[in-house]
């Protein structure tokens, strides 16, 4: 039971309603800190600066970059603070169409050029517009519901239990090296981590248990090792398989036909690029190629793999009578492809549920026969 209340918080976690985002939130403060870190010029980014009181408003002469040390500062230089951007009272606000405190992403993008894989984490928080981002948004979040109070309160009392179960293991097992390379335990210390680097984190950075956050948002601009961490609170999942023997029949199962599977998704996947380059050369220069982006091979190989395995959303479609039929070939072929690795899953399935079964049922007969051949030692 303990194990499904602790993957429901998991769920809770990343539901957006749940967690109050917005502009005069701590996220959005945290995220605006990594924003204006490279940013000097108030008529391009006004919302970095401190602004004057109204009803002027605007930039405040002499420049001052905003602080963000949410635990010390309270003068006209913070954030939310004064009339600076994530006060109440201010002119400085996403709200304001006007006179916008922050540049969209297309226009940083013109600005610093457009991100790409070699993308930092931190260059990305600088060159996507703030306005445009889940924490400042408060229409994304909640302003009057806050469930981090009692994800704080589950994720103590789950997590403590979690640790209790894992130390006794620690201390009543035979082998500390056998039980290291035991993949289960390891998936149980992955599984409370993140609770405790949270925690230490919060703490050593000075904001107590107050400053506990355990909403769960990839972009998030918090440290990327808590980011990273949090994700590993699904190995929570791993943890229902030591109440279900179900679980075991299943793994047992995927580690037998995983060459198998994996023999025929390499096929299906030549079969794909292939149907994929026929069918162009075939449709080439009507209606669907004409002008039309996702028509050419490299691109419209997921519509093959739609038709290949008789998905087909009807996006894209043949015109001409050979593609027609070339994808009826497909479609049919398909269908009997597609039935050979459930075939081989299944079979592999019931071998191993059966050999389960039996084992188990010999577990459980052979005290009664041994309780049986007493009796008749007895008696003779």
């Amino acid at each position: 039971v303990l194990v499904v209340v602790s993957i429901f918080s998991l769920f809770t976690q990343t539901i957006l309603k749940l967690t109050p985002y917005g502009e005069s939130t701590d996220i959005c403060g945290l995220l605006l800190s990594q924003y204006c870190s490279d940013k000097t010029d108030p008529l391009l980014d006004p919302g970095c600066f401190t602004q004057a009181p109204p009803p002027l408003g605007g930039v405040l002469y002499p420049l001052q970059h905003l602080t963000f040390d949410s635990n010390q500062c309270d003068d006209h230089t913070c954030f939310g603070k004064a009339w600076n951007f994530g006060a109440q009272y201010t002119n400085a606000t996403c709200l304001n169409e006007d006179t916008p405190p922050f540049p969209t992403t297309p226009q940083l993008w013109y600005r610093y050029g457009p991100p790409n894989i070699f993308t930092s984490r931190q260059k990305m928080h600088q060159i996507n517009g703030v306005c445009n981002r889940i924490e400042c948004n408060s229409s994304v979040g909640s302003d009057d519901y806050n469930a981090n109070r009692y994800w704080i309160i589950l994720e103590f009392v789950i997590n403590s239990i979690f640790t209790v179960e894992l130390l006794l293991r620690v201390f009543v097992t035979n082998s500390l090296i056998a039980y290291i390379r035991d993949a289960m335990n390891v998936f149980d210390v992955l599984a409370v981590f993140p609770f405790y680097a949270e925690v230490f984190s919060s703490l050593l950075g000075g904001k107590g248990f107050q400053g506990l956050d355990f909403s769960i948002l990839a972009s998030s601009p918090g440290p990327i090792f808590l980011v990273t961490m949090r994700s590993f609170k699904v190995f929570r999942m791993f943890k229902l398989t030591r109440h279900f023997h179900a679980s075991k029949v299943l793994s047992e199962t995927a580690r037998k036909v995983w060459r198998q599977i994996l023999g025929m998704l390499a096929l299906l996947s030549f079969l794909t690029v292939l149907f994929a380059i026929l069918l162009y050369e075939v449709e080439r220069g009507k209606r669907c190629y004409v002008g039309d982006k996702g028509c050419e091979p490299p691109a419209s190989i997921a519509d093959y793999v739609l038709t290949l395995t008789t998905t087909g959303y009807g996006d894209v479609t043949p015109s001409t009578n050979v593609g027609q039929v070339m994808a009826i070939f497909l479609m049919i072929s398909g269908t009997f492809y597609m039935s050979m690795p459930l075939t081989a899953a299944a079979s592999t399935f019931y071998s191993v549920h059966t050999s389960y079964e039996e084992k188990v049922g010999r577990t459980a007969v052979a005290p009664q026969d041994d309780a049986e051949g007493d009796e008749q030692q007895q008696q003779a």
